[in-house]
């Protein structure tokens, strides 16, 4: 008997067959998406880590403006910089001798700076990379038009380039602007009395507290980004990261990057600068004017942490100095300090490499008799000690009342510690890091980078004025 065509394919499969085969297609999916986000994740990683198979390189740069140099400095730090496999920690230093960048006016007195410093420009050409307002303070704002010259202050210590620019567009002669900024010069924006018959000049962004700000037309601060070419202190590849840094902030730059520093005579900017130098230099004696190490630090309760190893020997008496005179000195001025030092544990059952010796208080004498005590031995535990240091601090410190740690080390023995989350999360409960290294041995660049200023005493006879400097005791 003959078959007839039912119209249906004899092959098809049976649902619960065809219901497996979904759920098999369903799970090789669903393993391939995964493993392909695995590889993903695995081959990001590999290629992050592969970018930095250097490490971390510290990228030391100082400025005529410490706040435009840090505001440089954390605008860069944001873009994740890498240079030749390393990753580029910025950290802004106080001295030329450490810096592979000078961010300052383009002028021929920050030149001068560099080479009294024995310091030389990489380039002819620096790119512009900020610019700020200069102008008047004052009770009120006013017409600078009407301004009378001789009412106004010009606080050459902190504010040098705005007093130029503010006094050669003042005065109706180059003549006058000299005689204006040396005859009525004041030491910083400090000094300035709120009150309706004085002005001050000032870069808008350190207009002090109370005070309303006028711009003065024409008188914009730029700022260019110096690379710096080798030195004893700052390595070829420092000195690259230095280049890639003025590139970068360059085009970072929001503002005319074909802007220039208003034409102004060498001798107002001279009339400015009347120490011919506001970054110290290794150069200079201890006897020598320090006005600008010295202003990088303000005056503020300070906790002193002293490095008590070993390597410190040679170091322990100009550093009893140091400590000893900046803290009598803050304490006078009404601010309170303590002692800390620190090494590894010298003592059976102690486990802890830091000792709070002093705690903050108001009494300079007894940080003055405290710190002639220690012997030196061991290594230094530093980023225990610093982290220890910070946790205290932030007990301390309030909004309206800052705690400086100025940290003397001759180097870090436990580098396998991190340190730099918490010193800049404790910087939000207004604590900062100070650090001054102490010798020839291994900068810890960790420390460095999240230290809010860093200075170098390469032997003996800087550390005393160092760590005064760092602490703003002037």
């Amino acid at each position: 008997m003959g078959r007839h065509s039912s119209g249906k394919n004899n092959y098809r499969l049976s649902k619960g067959l065809v219901a497996l085969l979904v759920i098999i297609a369903l799970v090789v999916a669903f393993i391939f998406f995964n493993r392909s986000r695995s590889d993903e994740k695995v081959n990001a990683g590999s290629e992050e880590q592969q970018s930095c198979v250097a490490g971390d390189l510290a990228l030391p740069i100082t400025a005529s403006s410490p706040e435009v140099g840090r505001m440089l400095i954390d605008a860069y730090s944001e873009t994740n910089p890498i240079v030749r496999d390393h990753c580029v920690r910025p950290v802004y230093v106080d001295q030329f001798a450490d810096a592979a960048v000078y961010v300052a006016p383009n002028t021929s007195i920050s030149h001068s700076e560099l080479e009294a410093a024995g310091r030389a420009a990489a380039t002819n050409e620096p790119v512009t990379v900020a610019s700020i307002p200069a102008g008047l303070a004052g009770s009120t704002e006013v017409n600078p038009e009407t301004v009378d010259l001789a009412t106004v202050d010009f606080p050459t210590g902190d504010q040098p380039e705005a007093s130029a620019l503010v006094a050669a567009k003042l005065a109706p002669s180059e003549n006058d602007a000299v005689a204006a900024l040396t005859n009525q010069h004041i030491e910083s924006t400090k000094q300035a009395q709120l009150n309706s018959m004085r002005l001050i000049a000032t870069a808008e962004n350190a207009v002090p507290e109370g005070f309303s700000f006028t711009p003065v037309d024409g008188a914009d601060i730029v700022y260019s980004a110096i690379p710096l070419t080798t030195s004893d202190n700052v390595t070829e590849d420092q000195a690259r990261a230095g280049q890639a840094f003025a590139d970068t902030t360059g085009k970072l730059f929001e503002g005319d990057g074909a802007a220039k520093l208003p034409a102004i005579a060498e001798s107002v900017w001279a009339a400015a600068l009347p120490e011919g130098g506001r970054v110290k230099t290794d150069a200079e004696s201890s006897e020598a004017p320090n006005t600008n190490a010295a202003d990088a630090a303000d005056a503020t309760d300070t906790l002193f942490v002293l490095d008590t190893s070993t390597g410190m020997t040679e170091y322990a008496t100009a550093a009893e100095e140091g400590i000893s005179e900046a803290a009598q000195t803050l304490a006078a001025e009404g601010h309170r300090v303590g002692l800390w030092n620190y090494s590894s544990p010298l003592s059976p059952g102690v486990t802890k490499g830091y000792r709070a010796n002093v705690a903050l208080v108001n009494d300079g004498a007894q940080i003055a008799a405290t710190v002639t005590r220690f012997l030196n031995d061991g290594s230094p535990q530093t980023r225990e000690a610093v982290l220890a240091a910070v946790d205290y601090a932030q007990t301390q410190a309030s909004a309206d009342n800052p705690v400086r740690i100025v940290l003397i080390t001759s180097g870090t023995a436990d580098s396998a510690t991190s340190i730099a989350d918490v010193v800049k999360q404790a910087s939000e409960s207004n604590v900062e890091l100070t650090v001054v290294h102490v010798g020839g041995a291994e900068q810890d660049q960790e420390v460095a980078s999240a230290a809010k200023s860093t200075s170098t005493a390469a032997n003996a006879g800087e550390v005393t004025s160092a760590i005064k400097r760092a602490a703003g005791a002037r």
